[in-house]
Parts: C-alpha cells; structure tokens; sequence
C-alpha cells in the first residue's frame, strides 16, 4: 500500500462535488493541486471554507488567492439547481480600497433575502484593528 501524499506535494485533486438530495453526483471537478510558493503551507487550490446561500440556490466554495501576500479570496459560485459553474468572485475587490487590507473571517446567507453577511477583520497600519460587515 503506497503512502499517501504530504500535504505540500502536488499530487492529487482539489474536488468540488455536488451533490442532489437523493444522493446523486451532479457535478465533480477535479483541479490538479500544485506546491505552493510559500514556505510551511498548504498546495493550492486551497479551501478556506464552504457556505451554503439557500436563498439564491448557491454553494460557495472559499478558496485562497495562491499569492498569500495578495490577501484575497475567490469565492468558486456553483447553482445547486442546474449544478453549473457560476462566474468567480474575489469579494475584496468589491470593497472601497481603504479597507483593501481586511481579511474575510466568516460569510453567511441573510435567509429570506438574497444577501451575504460578510465579517471582516481590518488592519490599517498603526491602527487598532476593527471590524466591518457588508451585505
């Protein structure tokens, strides 16, 4: 039995699977994972977390911008109905640039609207560090 690879090696898959209610695989991508370039962390693609927005029949998967430095994330959109890709977002770019240097602590559905509760965590230089939600 071989042993199974080390989290930096860039063998292996980065799987998004959808799947219906009665259990049937409605979507499997597979994305080839490659060594970071950044010392002591994990191959890319890497999830941050996943979230689901009933309300517009969305999965989210978060995953992280491979340049670290960069401190995005891209949010991978999937329409649970039809089970098809949705265009990418990278949620940072939609904030006014003086809040630019925030980082994404947690996103959940507003039930019953459209909306996304986004917490963000900011560090402005000298500053104490706070917090913004946007909807």
């Amino acid at each position: 039995m071989a042993d199974p690879p080390d989290a930096d090696s860039t063998e292996g898959t980065f799987d998004v699977v959808v799947i219906s209610r009665t259990g049937k695989v409605l979507l499997h991508e597979q994305h080839k994972r490659t060594n970071s370039l950044f010392l002591d962390t994990s191959s890319d693609p890497n999830a941050l977390g996943v979230f689901i927005h009933e309300g517009n029949n969305r999965g989210i998967v978060r995953v992280s911008d491979s340049d670290l430095n960069q401190g995005n994330e891209e949010w991978w959109k999937y329409d649970l109905v039809s089970a098809r890709r949705l265009p990418r977002l990278t949620p940072k770019l939609n904030i006014p640039s003086r809040h630019r240097g925030g980082t994404i602590l947690d996103s959940v559905e507003i039930r019953g609207t459209p909306l996304t509760l986004m917490h963000w965590w900011l560090y402005e230089g000298n500053q104490m560090g706070g917090s913004i939600y946007r909807g």
